[in-house]
């Protein structure tokens, strides 16, 4: 038992570091020896608990989205009401976009198919009724207007998460990838919001989005 421990562990700290590098400066800018040599370990132990690079993307990939649903789900069950937990999130994802090279996902699209399937069905899955079920709520609550296309909205917004990973859009030189989502999100829940929602959206900027402003 005390092996097969060992073992785990090694295998997260492979994943860790391979996760630094790769969100600092992409998945095709970083090699398997690269993160060996971060870690002061040989290639081969690398081999020994991943069959190689592409795996050892899809198992980092894969622990960050299962984080990730976990911080929304315990975002929206912890909110007071829809906008708090669309600020919560916010600020989920700013700790997770630090210092993160928006090619990375540009690079999972060319040459790591299998993963991007994967981020791709997230988004497209769970963050997409997420947004509805927010979307939702936040009319319930009288926070959105009432005339809001939910389907439309809610697919909006999933795809405005995106545009920051677009370095033709945002060139990382210019633009911080925390800083564009904090501006679509705003930008969101205002098209949507109600007289109500807006003193809401308001009062929550000034608590969870400015901060640490």
């Amino acid at each position: 038992m005390e092996q097969a421990d060992k073992k785990m562990e090694v295998g997260k700290r492979i994943a860790e570091a391979g996760f630094n590098l790769f969100r600092q400066y992409g998945v095709r800018a970083i090699t398997l020896d690269e993160i060996a040599l971060q870690l002061g370990i040989s290639k081969k132990t690398i081999y020994e608990h991943f069959t190689g690079k592409d795996e050892l993307i899809t198992e980092i990939l894969r622990e960050r989205l299962n984080l990730s649903k976990q911080q929304f789900q315990d975002c929206t069950s912890k909110s007071k009401d829809a906008v708090e937990a669309n600020m919560l999130m916010m600020q989920f994802l700013d700790s997770m976009f630090l210092n993160m090279n928006p090619v990375v996902l540009v690079d999972l699209q060319k040459y790591h198919p299998a993963a991007y399937r994967m981020f791709h069905e997230h988004m497209y899955g769970f963050v997409l009724e997420t947004m509805k079920k927010n979307i939702r709520r936040g009319i319930s609550e009288g926070l959105y207007r009432e005339d809001t296309d939910v389907e439309i909205m809610a697919r909006f917004r999933v795809e405005s998460c995106n545009l920051c990973f677009m370095p033709g859009i945002f060139p990382k030189d210019h633009f911080e990838m925390s800083r564009v989502q904090r501006h679509l999100l705003e930008h969101f829940l205002f098209g949507i919001a109600t007289e109500k929602g807006h003193k809401v959206i308001l009062k929550y900027r000034e608590k969870i989005l400015n901060k640490n402003n």
